[in-house]
């Protein structure tokens, strides 16, 4: 059973296991007030109210309204409200049988997360605190069935059940690939804010990439899609797999895999559903949906053609999602859902061994708070424009025609923009954007990014992405 994201599925019909204390026992159909293991209520009673008498835990941080989303970590605080120690106590995450798709950790407790967890006991009045991530690789908004359980043996049972929806937080991963004595074009996935350097495996050369960014071949892992000018299939790889995946084998049309760029997003005017590898195809001219099946559609026949897929965002802010690609003149244009393409102005993108440019995103200090798409122009300036024109030029003359990434570098919540520098093709950013919202400073810094404390070359060709 995949993760169920929200506006699917509603919440799970269920009963609720509440043990109630005083007047709110006979509301819950129980006649005595002995010993027992479990009470099973039939009425809807909400145990997460801390000041209600009849609640027998005080829960902060678990679902306050059913459409809450919250952004990992999220921290949730249980305190025991009934007469007796609670000594036998676990939470766990079990849409999918106990595997989960949610996992729980110590308050701060850095990676050491899992889906069933052990939680300390809680004597009278005495509270305790954990938080809720998404388990590895999951991206997006993740809901999964989270069940508290605390016991007190041969006395009292409490078990509360809630769809808890909480939302990735991306660390800073940089997608790229290197020369080596094996591929000649190896990806890397370089995590900024842990410092970890990791080789995804691979079986042909990666002359094009796309975002680590979905789950696109239904193995719960955030996929990357690459493609390699001496094969007709397109592929999926990720961190820790045994082997990479082959999709489409003889994949009609063929895909442009030399100055271009892949997007791995849902697409809704698609006949294909799920993330899909958005592409252009090898004559330049249309743009290629393919699905973690190897099915394909052609989704658009731009008048202008299609040099490659930027990404899926409302870059207009008009409540439906845009698709940005660049044309075969490598000119910024956006596909409406209606099929009507817009170009956009100032948006002309300079390319050499690849095209320079890279994710919509919302950056600090957008003028409309509306993504922005960013890209190196033709006097290697690199710069934001947004979908009416505006262009932002953030360092003049600093950075190769390659293809670039909106990056979170620090973690800090804003976002940095990295590139491939004009003189040494080092991995660079942009930081402290228009005055980002944790800085003090007020203007914009180049800085060379460090990956394993050195800096990285790499290939030009096939440019920068990110974990979106």
């Amino acid at each position: 059973m995949r993760r169920r994201k929200r506006g699917g599925s509603g919440p799970l019909t269920r009963r609720r296991l509440l043990l109630l204390a005083g007047a709110g026992l006979a509301g819950a159909g129980v006649t005595s007030t002995g010993a027992f293991e479990s009470v099973t209520g039939d009425r809807v009673t909400d145990v997460s109210v801390a000041n209600d008498q009849n609640a027998l835990l005080g829960l902060s941080g678990f679902r306050e309204t059913p459409d809450s989303v919250y952004k990992e970590p999220q921290e949730v605080t249980v305190t025991n409200q009934t007469e007796s120690a609670l000594t036998d106590n676990r939470v766990r995450s079990d849409i999918n049988g106990g595997s989960g798709y949610l996992e729980f950790r110590d308050v701060g407790g850095g990676t050491n997360s899992t889906t069933n967890k052990a939680l300390g006991d809680l004597s009278r009045s005495g509270s305790d605190s954990f938080e809720i991530v998404t388990a590895p690789d999951e991206s997006g908004e993740v809901t999964d069935t989270v069940t508290l359980e605390y016991v007190a043996p041969g006395d009292i049972s409490i078990t509360v059940v809630r769809d808890i929806t909480v939302k990735f937080k991306a660390a800073a991963q940089l997608v790229y690939a290197v020369d080596s004595a094996t591929q000649k074009a190896d990806i890397r996935v370089y995590d900024a804010v842990n410092d970890v350097l990791n080789t995804p495996p691979q079986s042909m050369k990666a002359d094009v990439i796309g975002a680590k960014a979905a789950d696109f071949v239904g193995d719960r892992n955030a996929d990357i899609a690459f493609a390699s000018k001496g094969s007709t299939d397109v592929y999926a790889t990720w961190e820790g797999a045994s082997g990479d995946i082959a999709l489409g084998k003889g994949t009609n049309p063929s895909l442009k895999k030399q100055k271009t760029r892949l997007a791995l997003r849902p697409w809704p005017a698609s006949s294909l559903s799920g993330p899909l590898l958005l592409a252009a195809d090898s004559n330049a001219s249309k743009i290629v949906g393919i699905d973690g099946s190897g099915d394909t559609d052609i989704i658009a026949s731009p008048p202008n053609g299609c040099g490659g897929v930027a990404g899926v965002k409302d870059i207009d802010g008009d409540g439906s999602l845009e698709m940005v690609f660049v044309d075969s003149s490598q000119q910024i244009r956006y596909l409406e859902q209606n099929g009507a393409t817009t170009k956009v102005q100032n948006g002309g993108v300079g390319a050499n061994n690849s095209t320079g440019f890279g994710s919509p995103a919302v950056f600090p200090g957008s003028p409309s708070g509306l993504p922005e798409i960013p890209y190196i122009d033709g006097s290697n300036n690199v710069a934001l424009v947004t979908h009416g024109g505006t262009k932002t030029v953030l360092a003049s003359g600093a950075a190769k025609k390659a293809a670039i990434a909106p990056i979170d570098i620090d973690g800090d919540g804003d976002l940095e923009l990295a590139f491939l520098g004009s003189n040494n093709g080092k991995i660079k950013y942009v930081d402290n954007i228009r005055g980002k919202t944790n800085s003090t400073s007020s203007s914009n810094e180049t800085k060379t990014l460090q990956v394993n404390g050195s800096p990285v070359v790499p290939l030009e060709r096939v440019g920068l992405n990110s974990r979106a």
